[in-house]
């Protein structure tokens, strides 16, 4: 591979000063230079470990001796936060899950992200993520707006604002109330454990 013609990055400047530097001190040291060795003497001139020019070396000769850039993966743990462009996907998936009156674990919020954003992120990072973001994994409350559909909602708020009407500003009855409603019955048929808002 020729670099005639290209601009070297500082990177590469930085190795040639090493390597040039590395020649002349075995310029001066002898008119003989031992070659026994030659992945230490790459790593000496060049300045870097000897396990880099083995782990450089091993991945041209599997290439077909061919340099092939790939994108740049950190080394070590994986990142802690969760990028925020995906935060309000996350919130409004798992509102949405919620509305539907479905289970959300943090498993099944993974899935969705790899399979529809390629995004893979560590479950531990997620649960504290969802944490930092106010959200509860447990039980889900039997009143939650979170796990009830919209016409559930605006027939309780319906309710309420017919009850206050009945009442008078000390807080008596203007006319009784008799209670037919019976639509407590099958309230706990859902998920017990969940994610969703406090």
């Amino acid at each position: 591979m020729s670099f005639q013609g290209k601009e070297f990055t500082p990177e590469m400047i930085q190795l040639i000063v090493n390597l040039k530097r590395s020649y002349d001190a075995e310029k001066r040291a002898g008119p003989v230079v031992a070659t026994i060795n030659p992945v230490q003497r790459v790593a000496r001139g060049l300045g870097i470990g000897g396990a880099s020019v083995k782990r450089i070396m091993a991945r041209y000769n599997k290439d077909g001796q061919k340099v092939i850039t790939r994108p740049y993966k950190p080394r070590g743990r994986p990142e802690y936060r969760v990028t925020t462009n995906l935060q309000p996907i996350i919130r409004e998936y798992i509102r949405f899950q919620n509305l539907a009156g479905q289970r959300v674990g943090v498993e099944q919020v993974r899935n969705y992200l790899n399979k529809e954003y390629e995004a893979e992120i560590p479950p531990a990072t997620l649960w504290r993520c969802l944490k930092r973001w106010g959200f509860v994994h447990g039980s889900g409350k039997n009143r939650s707006a979170l796990k009830e559909r919209a016409y559930v909602i605006l027939a309780r708020r319906k309710y309420l604002r017919i009850k206050r009407a009945n009442r008078n500003p000390d807080g008596s009855l203007k006319r009784a109330e008799v209670y037919l409603d019976e639509t407590y019955i099958n309230k706990n048929h859902s998920s017990r454990f969940t994610w969703y808002l406090e």
